[in-house]
């Protein structure tokens, strides 16, 4: 994507302003996303990550979208087929390559498309680093959503993954002994399940109140173990 000021590259006596133009890199954002990941949150092992981050990587993604994203410097460019582009892409404004004016005809004619204001002047903004906002309109709140979770949702088909916080931790920690431990050993344990302190706490509880009491019926056991499941004072104890 051209990132050179459209005003620098207006004709005049035959030739633009500019001595060089600049070109952007344009990848797709599937490709590119657990790189940028990376930046928010440690993967466990390949494209496994803690749950507690899944928010975090969903606002970077939400700023992508929103055309906000000025650490990575990345402009978002919604799939168009009729301007080649099939799937959602970012283009890297910090990495591009000069071309000398001479190439100016080629790489119009090579032009596909041209963005809408005021996409066009919040590319000028972020490109000249500016400290003025240029309003840019954002997505519906729906259509972000889906946006996000078509990167990083449960169906995802990025293969990127989400455990829960306290199975990750503990999974962490047999990676540190066990360092032959596949991504699919790990999904597997995940799977599985990992039970945290209170739940093995709950577990000792009924199974004492099950031994005192024999007559108790099965149903009341399972109100009790609801109960204390539910019980947030109980999930204080247990932090």
């Amino acid at each position: 994507m051209i990132i050179t000021q459209s005003c620098d590259l207006v004709r005049r006596n035959g030739e633009c302003s500019a001595k060089y133009i600049n070109v952007a890199v344009v990848r797709s954002l599937s490709q590119v996303l657990p790189s940028l990941l990376e930046s928010v949150c440690p993967s466990l092992t390949s494209l496994i990550y803690s749950e507690d981050n899944r928010s975090r990587v969903g606002d970077l993604l939400a700023r992508i979208f929103n055309q906000n994203e000025q650490k990575h410097g990345l402009f978002y460019l919604y799939p168009d087929g009729d301007i080649g582009i099939g799937v959602g892409a970012v283009a890297f404004l910090r990495v591009s390559v000069a071309f000398r004016h001479q190439h100016y005809d080629l790489m119009r004619k090579s032009r596909s498309g041209r963005l809408h204001e005021p996409f066009a002047h919040k590319l000028g903004w972020l490109v000249g680093n500016l400290y003025s906002r240029v309003g840019t309109q954002d997505w519906d709140k729906h259509q972000l959503k889906a946006l996000v979770d078509e990167y990083i949702g449960e169906d995802n088909d990025l293969g990127i993954r989400w455990i829960d916080r306290y199975v990750a931790r503990q999974l962490e920690k047999e990676l540190k002994e066990d360092v032959a431990l596949t991504r699919e050993d790990i999904l597997d344990r995940a799977a599985k399940g990992i039970k945290r302190p209170k739940d093995l706490g709950i577990d000792r509880i009924v199974a004492m109140i099950k031994s005192e009491f024999p007559n108790l019926d099965a149903d009341a056991l399972a109100r009790l173990r609801t109960t204390l499941h539910n019980d947030s004072e109980l999930s204080t104890v247990f932090r």
